[in-house]
């Protein structure tokens, strides 16, 4: 159990009056769902409600993406996703009636917020390393492109994502890539570095 870490978002506290204490320094919300996210080996209905509400409100999950932080990459992403949406629907729903016995929420109701971070908009830049694996998209690509960089030749590509959530743009081959590419009649190559 960690009980201290060092802050990991590029705003992590603000400045507030507490009661009568002036001047207290208070995580802000990003940086709270950012511990979750990233310490939190087993996440609670409760983790589930609060990164439903941070992004419904303030969009906090999708600004986590570009943040760069260590434990918080794709696959956290994904892992995030799968468990919610592997959690058995009645047991869920009895703990948030227990959790908020004031508000009519369901699992059903969060489904489509959490889902929706993991799931591209119409189009979705894809980012492949000299082999053609798929190593990043969207708001990974700024933070993954060290990892690139380093490794070599990188090329970024704007593919459609024809209803595709991330993880399978995640595992698609650079055939299909390329074919997206050609279809679309997009851009081939956008950038690309190379590393020696």
């Amino acid at each position: 159990m960690i009980l201290f870490s060092p802050a990991l978002t590029s705003e992590p506290y603000e400045i507030k009056n507490v009661f009568a204490y002036p001047d207290i320094k208070v995580q802000t919300s990003m940086e709270i769902i950012a511990k979750k996210m990233a310490y939190r080996e087993k996440a609670t209905i409760r983790d589930f409600v609060d990164y439903a509400l941070a992004e419904k409100q303030d969009q906090l999950l999708t600004k986590l993406k570009s943040e760069g932080i260590e434990n918080i990459d794709i696959d956290r992403y994904l892992d995030i996703v799968d468990k919610f949406n592997n959690f058995d629907t009645i047991v869920f729903n009895d703990e948030l009636e227990n959790l908020l016995p004031n508000e009519k929420i369901t699992k059903e109701d969060l489904s489509l917020i959490i889902n929706n971070v993991m799931k591209p908009n119409k189009y979705v830049k894809v980012a492949l390393d000299s082999t053609g694996e798929v190593v990043a998209f969207d708001e990974f690509i700024e933070s993954y492109r060290f990892i690139y960089e380093e490794i070599g030749t990188y090329s970024v590509h704007t593919i459609k994502s024809k209803g595709k959530s991330y993880k399978e743009v995640l595992g698609l081959s650079t055939e299909e890539v390329l074919e997206l590419i050609k279809e679309e009649g997009l851009s081939t190559n956008e950038e690309s570095q190379s590393s020696l």
